[in-house]
């Protein structure tokens, strides 16, 4: 039987590119083609049922981004982006907890190149502050899960999203190029198989060495 796994952002880039890579050889489950709200508790809830049956892996990639500078951020664009960078991560654990723990199953969150340098973020604060919120809420769960076998580990990428030769070079990413798709899959490859099963609480980079 087929391993099951539920990626979450499945219309997002590094959704859609681990459905296409994962789906020979897991069963996907992509909840957002089925109207889950990942913001929502009541979505999850309905949800929950299916993933106590079984789930080897969760793979949560949903969270908006916004730049705009802190003064001009109103409480409605903050609230936003907690809730679709911090609360769903909260939410999705707590509903895929059983189904992940009867596995000895892996968590994958995504994160923000350099957000434990906590150094000030002008332009993206409320993004930084919930990808940080985001690694705090990782290493408690890899420390509460380690004794039931599941990990939890955080990809914290650089840009994923096909930027331009021009757009590498403004943000100044001292590897010269953004990460290819292939090398996002063979990480999470990684992250999901038997020689991974001690790696948790980690944070791994895949920026080429942006904002370290």
């Amino acid at each position: 039987m087929r391993k099951k796994i539920l990626i979450t952002g499945a219309r997002g880039h590094a959704g859609s590119v681990l459905c296409a890579d994962l789906s020979g050889d897991y069963d996907i489950l992509a909840p957002e083609r089925r109207s889950l709200d990942v913001c929502d508790v009541d979505s999850w809830r309905a949800l929950q049922p299916e993933l106590d049956q079984g789930l080897f892996a969760l793979i949560h990639c949903v969270g908006p981004f916004v730049h705009e500078p802190i003064d001009r951020c109103e409480p409605e664009t903050w609230r936003q982006v907690m809730a679709g960078n911090l609360d769903s991560a909260f939410y999705a654990y707590h509903f895929c907890r059983q189904g992940l723990r009867n596995a000895q199953g892996r968590i994958i969150f995504f994160g923000l190149a350099g957000v434990q340098a906590q150094r000030p973020e002008k332009n993206q604060a409320a993004y930084a502050a919930a990808k940080t919120g985001l690694l705090s809420l990782s290493s408690s769960i890899a420390a509460t899960e380690a004794e039931h076998g599941l990990t939890c580990n955080l990809i914290a990428p650089g840009l994923l999203h096909n930027e331009t030769s021009e757009q590498v070079c403004r943000f100044s990413v001292p590897a010269g190029r953004q990460a290819a798709s292939f090398e996002l899959c063979s990480l999470v490859r990684y992250l999901l198989s038997d020689e991974a099963e001690q790696v948790t609480g980690s944070v791994v980079h895949l920026s080429g060495g942006w904002r370290l």
